[in-house]
């Protein structure tokens, strides 16, 4: 993936999905603004399905702490069902999530979303910062939101 061109279809995961939710995270603007992208219709946004799973845990827990609220919460999930992202089924490609697992020594969770992105060829984009230091001397398609959005067309926010 060369990240010289355009970027018009990301994989978000959990760590970029749930600032979505909690405002009060660092860097949550730069999330929140790859949202309204796709909201808008200008970037496709593809998750495989632990997204969902993991959001919904990002909000219970978030929850739990009192950094919401259980109405918030509902919310959220009912938002997140409705966004319409892009599902990614990796039947047939976990031998692809072990493999990142196993070379760059990250848990499988976040294998399965380098999995993800790898198979439909698009750049995986993370606030996770064990995930980004693990990989970014050999992947140069795992971004953070704010590396992404300088390479999305039509950025009304610079």
């Amino acid at each position: 993936m060369a990240m010289a061109e355009a970027v018009r279809a990301i994989c978000a995961d959990a760590s970029v999905g749930g600032k979505w939710f909690l405002p009060d995270e660092e860097d949550a603007c730069e999330a929140v603004v790859l949202l309204e992208e796709f909201v808008l219709g200008r970037l496709r946004i593809v998750v495989p399905d632990l997204f969902f799973y993991e959001l919904g845990n990002v909000l219970s827990v978030a929850l739990r702490r009192r950094r919401t609220t259980e109405a918030a919460a509902v919310r959220g999930l009912d938002v997140l069902g409705r966004l319409h992202l892009g599902r990614i089924s990796l039947e047939g490609e976990m031998d692809s999530a072990l493999a990142f697992s196993r070379w760059y020594g990250v848990s499988f969770y976040d294998a399965v979303y380098l999995a993800a992105a790898e198979s439909r060829g698009v750049p995986l984009v993370t606030c996770d910062r064990r995930l980004l230091k693990a990989v970014s001397p050999h992947l140069d398609w795992v971004l953070t939101p704010k590396g992404v959005l300088k390479h999305v067309p039509e950025q009304r926010w610079r």
